[in-house]
Protein backbone atom coordinates (compact mmCIF):
# COMPACT_ATOMS: atom_id res chain seq x y z
CA UNK A 1 0.00 0.00 0.00
CA UNK A 2 2.58 2.69 1.15
CA UNK A 3 4.67 1.53 -2.50
CA UNK A 4 1.30 2.25 -4.45
CA UNK A 5 0.83 5.53 -2.26
CA UNK A 6 4.56 6.92 -2.80
CA UNK A 7 4.53 5.46 -6.59
CA UNK A 8 1.36 7.65 -7.10
CA UNK A 9 2.77 10.75 -5.77
CA UNK A 10 5.68 10.98 -7.86
CA UNK A 11 3.66 10.53 -11.01
CA UNK A 12 2.19 13.50 -10.27
CA UNK A 13 5.20 15.56 -9.21
CA UNK A 14 6.70 14.38 -12.49
CA UNK A 15 3.71 15.47 -14.72
CA UNK A 16 2.65 18.72 -12.97
CA UNK A 17 5.75 20.98 -14.48
CA UNK A 18 4.51 19.85 -17.89
CA UNK A 19 1.28 20.53 -17.36
CA UNK A 20 1.17 23.81 -16.57
CA UNK A 21 3.92 24.67 -19.30
CA UNK A 22 1.20 23.74 -21.61
CA UNK A 23 -1.70 26.08 -19.90
CA UNK A 24 -2.06 29.45 -21.38
CA UNK A 25 -0.68 32.54 -19.77
CA UNK A 26 -2.43 34.77 -17.88
CA UNK A 27 -2.76 38.21 -18.55
CA UNK A 28 -3.30 40.98 -16.90
CA UNK A 29 -5.31 44.42 -18.16
CA UNK A 30 -4.02 47.41 -17.13
CA UNK A 31 -6.57 50.17 -15.81
CA UNK A 32 -7.85 52.56 -18.54
CA UNK A 33 -6.64 55.83 -19.25
CA UNK A 34 -7.82 58.79 -18.09
CA UNK A 35 -9.18 61.46 -20.93
CA UNK A 36 -8.68 64.99 -19.91
CA UNK A 37 -11.16 67.39 -22.68
CA UNK A 38 -9.96 70.85 -23.58
CA UNK A 39 -12.72 73.36 -24.58
CA UNK A 40 -12.69 74.37 -28.09
CA UNK A 41 -13.34 78.09 -28.52
CA UNK A 42 -13.69 78.15 -32.73
CA UNK A 43 -17.26 78.75 -33.31
CA UNK A 44 -20.47 81.43 -33.97
CA UNK A 45 -21.91 83.24 -31.12
CA UNK A 46 -24.65 85.78 -30.56
CA UNK A 47 -25.41 87.21 -27.08
CA UNK A 48 -26.33 90.89 -25.08
CA UNK A 49 -24.60 93.05 -23.19
CA UNK A 50 -25.14 95.55 -20.75
CA UNK A 51 -23.29 98.38 -18.72
CA UNK A 52 -22.00 102.04 -18.21
CA UNK A 53 -20.88 104.30 -20.32
CA UNK A 54 -19.23 108.39 -20.19
CA UNK A 55 -19.44 110.48 -23.33
CA UNK A 56 -16.73 112.99 -23.49
CA UNK A 57 -17.03 116.42 -25.27
CA UNK A 58 -14.12 118.52 -25.04
CA UNK A 59 -15.00 121.93 -27.27
CA UNK A 60 -12.05 124.41 -27.06
CA UNK A 61 -14.58 127.44 -28.35
CA UNK A 62 -13.26 130.37 -28.56
CA UNK A 63 -14.37 133.93 -29.69
CA UNK A 64 -13.27 133.98 -33.44
CA UNK A 65 -14.46 137.26 -34.86
CA UNK A 66 -16.06 140.13 -33.33
CA UNK A 67 -17.52 143.34 -34.13
CA UNK A 68 -19.17 143.84 -30.80
CA UNK A 69 -17.19 143.46 -27.83
CA UNK A 70 -14.12 145.78 -26.34
CA UNK A 71 -10.97 143.91 -26.02
CA UNK A 72 -11.01 143.41 -22.52
CA UNK A 73 -14.95 141.37 -22.92
CA UNK A 74 -13.07 139.53 -26.12
CA UNK A 75 -11.09 138.35 -23.29
CA UNK A 76 -12.91 137.22 -21.01
CA UNK A 77 -15.52 135.14 -23.44
CA UNK A 78 -12.54 133.58 -24.17
CA UNK A 79 -12.15 132.11 -20.57
CA UNK A 80 -15.67 131.34 -20.08
CA UNK A 81 -16.68 130.01 -23.97
CA UNK A 82 -14.63 126.27 -23.62
CA UNK A 83 -16.67 123.72 -22.89
CA UNK A 84 -15.81 120.30 -21.56
CA UNK A 85 -19.07 118.00 -20.55
CA UNK A 86 -19.14 114.00 -19.58
CA UNK A 87 -22.54 112.64 -20.23
CA UNK A 88 -22.59 109.41 -18.46
CA UNK A 89 -25.38 106.45 -18.54
CA UNK A 90 -26.82 103.41 -19.48
CA UNK A 91 -25.01 101.26 -22.62
CA UNK A 92 -27.09 98.42 -23.56
CA UNK A 93 -27.34 95.92 -26.79
CA UNK A 94 -26.32 93.08 -28.52
CA UNK A 95 -23.38 91.32 -30.29
CA UNK A 96 -22.44 88.58 -32.96
CA UNK A 97 -19.09 87.12 -33.95
CA UNK A 98 -16.88 84.54 -35.00
CA UNK A 99 -13.72 82.70 -33.14
CA UNK A 100 -10.73 80.64 -34.72
CA UNK A 101 -8.69 78.54 -31.72
CA UNK A 102 -5.43 77.19 -33.23
CA UNK A 103 -3.89 75.61 -29.98
CA UNK A 104 -4.12 77.98 -27.21
CA UNK A 105 -3.86 81.46 -29.40
CA UNK A 106 -7.65 82.15 -30.66
CA UNK A 107 -8.62 85.01 -33.21
CA UNK A 108 -12.09 85.88 -34.71
CA UNK A 109 -14.20 89.01 -35.89
CA UNK A 110 -17.06 90.65 -33.97
CA UNK A 111 -19.74 93.17 -33.88
CA UNK A 112 -22.30 95.05 -31.55
CA UNK A 113 -24.50 97.47 -30.89
CA UNK A 114 -25.41 99.82 -27.83
CA UNK A 115 -27.72 102.29 -27.32
CA UNK A 116 -26.79 104.72 -24.90
CA UNK A 117 -28.32 107.31 -22.33
CA UNK A 118 -27.57 110.64 -20.81
CA UNK A 119 -27.27 113.77 -21.52
CA UNK A 120 -24.52 116.69 -20.59
CA UNK A 121 -25.69 120.50 -20.31
CA UNK A 122 -24.27 123.30 -19.29
CA UNK A 123 -26.35 126.82 -18.85
CA UNK A 124 -23.50 129.29 -17.73
CA UNK A 125 -23.65 133.07 -16.83
CA UNK A 126 -20.89 135.03 -16.93
CA UNK A 127 -20.17 138.64 -15.89
CA UNK A 128 -18.22 141.00 -18.08
CA UNK A 129 -17.89 144.51 -18.47
CA UNK A 130 -21.37 146.80 -18.25
CA UNK A 131 -23.06 143.52 -19.45
CA UNK A 132 -23.71 139.77 -18.68
CA UNK A 133 -23.54 136.99 -20.88
CA UNK A 134 -25.10 133.42 -21.16
CA UNK A 135 -23.91 130.27 -22.79
CA UNK A 136 -25.83 127.04 -22.67
CA UNK A 137 -24.23 123.79 -24.50
CA UNK A 138 -25.53 120.55 -24.64
CA UNK A 139 -24.23 117.15 -26.15
CA UNK A 140 -25.81 113.51 -26.20
CA UNK A 141 -24.26 110.68 -28.04
CA UNK A 142 -27.43 108.25 -28.52
CA UNK A 143 -25.58 105.11 -29.73
CA UNK A 144 -22.72 103.43 -30.62
CA UNK A 145 -22.02 100.49 -32.92
CA UNK A 146 -18.14 99.17 -33.34
CA UNK A 147 -16.47 96.56 -35.65
CA UNK A 148 -13.67 94.61 -34.28
CA UNK A 149 -11.01 92.13 -34.32
CA UNK A 150 -10.49 89.92 -31.25
CA UNK A 151 -7.16 88.10 -30.09
CA UNK A 152 -5.90 86.23 -26.87
CA UNK A 153 -5.37 83.39 -25.48
CA UNK A 154 -7.40 80.57 -23.79
CA UNK A 155 -6.73 78.48 -21.23
CA UNK A 156 -9.05 76.04 -21.36
CA UNK A 157 -12.87 77.66 -20.72
CA UNK A 158 -11.21 81.31 -19.87
CA UNK A 159 -10.19 83.37 -22.64
CA UNK A 160 -8.18 86.60 -22.33
CA UNK A 161 -8.01 88.63 -25.09
CA UNK A 162 -7.65 92.62 -26.63
CA UNK A 163 -9.78 93.90 -29.12
CA UNK A 164 -9.85 96.90 -31.50
CA UNK A 165 -11.22 97.78 -34.97
CA UNK A 166 -13.51 100.27 -36.30
CA UNK A 167 -16.54 102.30 -34.44
CA UNK A 168 -19.62 104.34 -35.43
CA UNK A 169 -21.54 106.73 -33.38
CA UNK A 170 -24.12 109.46 -33.39
CA UNK A 171 -24.01 113.05 -31.65
CA UNK A 172 -25.89 115.80 -31.07
CA UNK A 173 -24.50 118.95 -30.39
CA UNK A 174 -25.86 122.44 -29.42
CA UNK A 175 -24.56 125.69 -28.81
CA UNK A 176 -26.47 129.08 -27.78
CA UNK A 177 -25.12 132.39 -27.24
CA UNK A 178 -26.97 135.64 -25.00
CA UNK A 179 -26.04 138.87 -24.37
CA UNK A 180 -28.29 139.88 -21.67
CA UNK A 181 -29.53 143.38 -21.50
CA UNK A 182 -32.21 144.71 -20.21
CA UNK A 183 -34.36 141.34 -19.65
CA UNK A 184 -31.89 139.39 -22.53
CA UNK A 185 -32.38 138.48 -25.82
CA UNK A 186 -30.98 135.33 -27.63
CA UNK A 187 -28.69 136.60 -29.81
CA UNK A 188 -27.46 133.48 -31.85
CA UNK A 189 -28.24 129.20 -31.58
CA UNK A 190 -26.40 126.33 -33.41
CA UNK A 191 -26.91 122.76 -33.41
CA UNK A 192 -26.27 119.55 -35.33
CA UNK A 193 -26.60 115.45 -35.21
CA UNK A 194 -23.51 113.99 -36.70
CA UNK A 195 -22.54 110.42 -37.41
CA UNK A 196 -19.54 110.22 -36.53
CA UNK A 197 -16.76 107.61 -37.78
CA UNK A 198 -13.83 106.85 -34.98
CA UNK A 199 -11.82 103.92 -33.96
CA UNK A 200 -11.66 101.46 -30.99
CA UNK A 201 -9.42 99.70 -28.79
CA UNK A 202 -10.23 97.44 -25.45
CA UNK A 203 -9.72 94.34 -23.95
CA UNK A 204 -11.37 91.97 -21.40
CA UNK A 205 -12.03 88.33 -20.09
CA UNK A 206 -14.76 85.25 -21.04
CA UNK A 207 -15.31 81.92 -19.69
CA UNK A 208 -17.42 79.20 -20.65
CA UNK A 209 -19.96 78.24 -18.44
CA UNK A 210 -20.94 75.17 -20.43
CA UNK A 211 -20.21 74.06 -24.26
CA UNK A 212 -22.46 76.88 -25.41
CA UNK A 213 -22.98 79.20 -22.69
CA UNK A 214 -20.72 82.16 -22.62
CA UNK A 215 -19.97 85.04 -19.89
CA UNK A 216 -17.84 87.88 -20.72
CA UNK A 217 -16.82 91.59 -18.84
CA UNK A 218 -14.53 94.03 -21.37
CA UNK A 219 -13.50 97.48 -21.64
CA UNK A 220 -13.98 99.65 -24.56
CA UNK A 221 -12.57 103.12 -25.74
CA UNK A 222 -13.23 104.64 -28.73
CA UNK A 223 -12.21 108.25 -30.33
CA UNK A 224 -14.81 109.98 -32.77
CA UNK A 225 -12.02 112.41 -33.99
CA UNK A 226 -13.15 116.66 -33.66
CA UNK A 227 -16.47 118.12 -34.71
CA UNK A 228 -16.20 121.94 -35.78
CA UNK A 229 -18.92 124.03 -36.12
CA UNK A 230 -19.72 127.90 -35.84
CA UNK A 231 -21.98 130.10 -33.78
CA UNK A 232 -23.07 133.31 -35.39
CA UNK A 233 -24.13 136.02 -32.70
CA UNK A 234 -25.36 139.25 -33.48
CA UNK A 235 -26.87 142.27 -31.64
CA UNK A 236 -30.05 143.65 -33.36
CA UNK A 237 -28.79 142.37 -36.23
CA UNK A 238 -25.72 143.93 -36.65
CA UNK A 239 -22.23 143.77 -35.11
CA UNK A 240 -21.34 140.22 -35.14
CA UNK A 241 -19.77 137.50 -32.73
CA UNK A 242 -18.77 134.45 -34.25
CA UNK A 243 -17.52 131.53 -31.79
CA UNK A 244 -15.73 128.94 -33.21
CA UNK A 245 -16.92 125.41 -31.59
CA UNK A 246 -14.14 122.46 -32.33
CA UNK A 247 -15.31 119.45 -30.14
CA UNK A 248 -13.55 116.47 -29.64
CA UNK A 249 -15.66 113.33 -28.90
CA UNK A 250 -14.45 110.31 -27.39
CA UNK A 251 -16.82 107.20 -25.35
CA UNK A 252 -15.85 104.73 -22.48
CA UNK A 253 -17.97 101.63 -22.17
CA UNK A 254 -17.58 98.85 -19.39
CA UNK A 255 -20.01 96.24 -19.76
CA UNK A 256 -20.59 92.64 -19.09
CA UNK A 257 -22.42 90.26 -21.82
CA UNK A 258 -23.53 86.43 -22.18
CA UNK A 259 -23.66 85.04 -25.54
CA UNK A 260 -24.41 81.60 -26.82
CA UNK A 261 -22.06 79.79 -29.17
CA UNK A 262 -23.34 77.47 -31.89
CA UNK A 263 -21.57 73.94 -31.87
CA UNK A 264 -18.04 73.89 -31.35
CA UNK A 265 -17.63 71.03 -29.15
CA UNK A 266 -14.79 70.02 -26.38
CA UNK A 267 -11.65 68.46 -27.78
CA UNK A 268 -10.37 65.39 -26.16
CA UNK A 269 -6.55 65.14 -24.97
CA UNK A 270 -5.24 62.25 -24.06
Amino acid sequence: MKKLLLCAIATIAIAAPAVAADLPARTFSKAPTAVATVYDWTGFYVGINAGAHVSRDRDSAADSSDANFIPENIVLLNQAVPFSSSQTGFAGGVHLGYNWQASSFVFGLEGDFDGLTGKATRNLIQPIIVDTVQFIDSSRDNWMSTVRGRAGFAFDRLLIFATGGAAFSNWQLSHSFAQIVGGGTTNGAISQTATRTGWVVGGGVEYALTNNWLIRGEYLHADFGTVSSSLLSTQGGLFPTVFTHSEKLTEDVVRGGISYKFGGPVVAKY
